[in-house]
């Protein structure tokens, strides 16, 4: 079971030290030194956790385009896709989501937002979903299934979101 959570120190660390630590990891993956598996889980723990909105729009931006990337014509690799689909769709579809959801639901209205990270990062893989589907890098049955699973979330925001992507 994946949690999605980072060591507190690297949370307490001043945010320019933060963007500049994601972005010599974004370096090291354009060069070919990192698996994108690897870096998109930590990047997926990160965002869900730090509160820095630059960062996490940057973290957003890379998921994206580094997907992007595998993808471009004549270099698809299937492999790297099937791995970063299983990802997404176990984000969308983890147990963890399903018992915050349920915690926040018996929480009283009037104590604000109790967003969860696994709440958060499922919120932000169905994001990165349906942006990549829109944009025709993942158009197959494994994009809708993670997509249709998401429909059944406990996560309202997420179940949404999917919903929106069905009805266009």
């Amino acid at each position: 079971m994946m949690t999605m959570s980072i060591p507190p120190s690297a949370i307490q660390l001043h945010r320019d030290v933060r963007k500049a630590c994601v972005s010599a990891l974004i370096l090291m993956r354009n060069k070919g030194a990192v698996p994108p598996l690897d870096l998109l889980e930590l990047f997926f723990r990160v965002m869900s956790c730090v509160p820095d909105k630059g960062l996490r729009e940057m973290l957003h931006r890379h998921i994206v385009n580094d997907v992007r990337n595998v993808n471009k014509k004549g270099k698809r690799d299937e492999k790297v896709n099937r791995a970063i689909q299983v990802f997404f769709h176990r984000i969308v579809s983890s147990p963890a989501l399903q018992t915050a959801a349920a915690a926040a639901a018996v929480q009283s209205e009037g104590s604000g937002s109790t967003d969860s990270p696994a709440g958060v990062a499922a919120r932000r893989a169905t994001d990165m979903v349906a942006e990549l589907y829109r944009r025709g890098v993942w158009t197959d049955d494994r994009t809708v299934a993670i997509m249709a699973s998401a429909v059944q979330s406990a996560n309202s925001h997420v179940m949404a979101r999917s919903i929106r992507f069905f009805l266009g």
